[in-house]
């Protein structure tokens, strides 16, 4: 039985600790001259020329950014119904969709808007099953990605004619991906308390977060204690579904490759949407990923061959996607946060 909640803590809609104004400012504009630099040194005109034959094809990739975050909200959807209250597919799958937004937008390794989930559901679920729901359906969603990053590496160590530095570089981020997903799932099995008694000899203001917080803390850990001991396979459907979804990257950067007149295999789309992703992860910290995510691109596509001015425009390309969902989950979001309720203001 999961543990009801008794007494919701006051947070704010988006808990998480923000990096300093000027830290983001430096990473933000460091990451657009990044990206102002390749712009010049591939040229603007080439570019151009790219996207304009791209053309109405945005649409499509539009199409499997949504479906990409559907199959995400699906998963989610089983693994709420499976050990906590039901939420309707359609409100988790408007949620998931605000917190991309977020995720686009923060420097917050990819988990600000992760963070803000249980916050949106937070009218259907209580906050503590809210949470667990979501870092229950975070950590399948790392074994996926997981999954995914073994696959794509393996066969593209195995059947791709690498450089030698990448080769070692796929091996070391790919042993690193597997360390940080175990100490992800063994925090969670231990315990929050444990894990933040353990930090908190290291950093002795933790242990004021522990004294206000331990009874949900407690709580949660229950919580998330019942869902791992009852693990099914509607867990393995939910694995499932957050792969496929990955795999939806692959066919976007397929897509938009082949479209672009790229003689590019499907084996080669795998290697690159994986290889793009370690480094978006490497430099999480750079707001909005701005340069970061266009200069993974180029990287990778120059080391299977490709042009510098290829890689460009994929990254540019699948950039203005981001942007467009992004827009979306903004719009959302407002239309959310306009229709909370008010807070009682007493009048003098």
């Amino acid at each position: 039985m999961i543990q009801e909640d008794i007494l919701e803590p006051p947070l704010s809609p988006l808990p998480f600790r923000r990096f300093p104004r000027w830290t983001r400012i430096l990473l933000s504009g460091a990451g657009l001259l990044l990206l102002v630099f390749l712009i010049l040194k591939v040229g603007v005109a080439m570019l151009l020329e790219y996207l304009v034959r791209f053309g109405p094809w945005f649409l499509v990739i539009v199409g499997l950014g949504f479906a990409w975050l559907f199959l995400q909200a699906w998963a989610w959807h089983i693994i709420q119904a499976s050990h906590f209250r039901r939420v309707s597919l359609g409100r988790l799958f408007r949620a998931k969709i605000i917190s991309d937004s977020l995720n686009t937008l923060l420097p917050a390794a990819n988990v600000g808007g992760d963070a803000a989930r249980p916050f949106l559901i937070r009218r259907q679920v209580p906050l503590k099953e809210g949470i667990a729901g979501v870092l229950v359906d975070k950590t399948v969603e790392a074994f996926a990605a997981a999954l995914f990053l073994v696959t794509g590496f393996l066969l593209s160590l195995l059947l791709l004619r690498l450089p030698g530095w990448m080769n070692t570089a796929a091996a070391i981020c790919l042993a690193a991906t597997v360390a940080g997903i175990t100490l992800f799932i063994l925090f969670q099995l231990k315990g929050f308390l444990w894990t933040l008694d353990r930090v908190s000899k290291v950093f002795p203001r933790v242990r004021g977060l522990i004294a206000k917080r331990e009874r949900s803390i407690r709580e949660l850990d229950a919580n998330l204690r019942i869902v791992y001991e009852s693990l099914d396979s509607r867990t393995v459907v939910a694995a499932a579904l957050h792969y496929a979804g990955r795999l939806l990257g692959v066919v976007e950067v397929y897509v938009i490759l082949r479209v672009l007149g790229a003689d590019f295999s499907a084996l080669q789309a795998l290697f690159a949407s994986t290889g793009v992703t370690i480094i978006n992860t490497a430099f999480f910290i750079v707001p909005g990923q701005f340069g970061v995510l266009e200069s993974a691109h180029v990287l990778v596509l120059q080391s299977l061959g490709f042009s510098a001015a290829l890689g460009l425009s994929l990254g540019v390309i699948r950039r203005i996607r981001k942007m467009a969902t992004a827009a979306v989950g903004l719009a959302l979001y407002a239309a959310f946060t306009s229709s909370e309720p008010k807070p009682d203001v007493k009048r003098t």
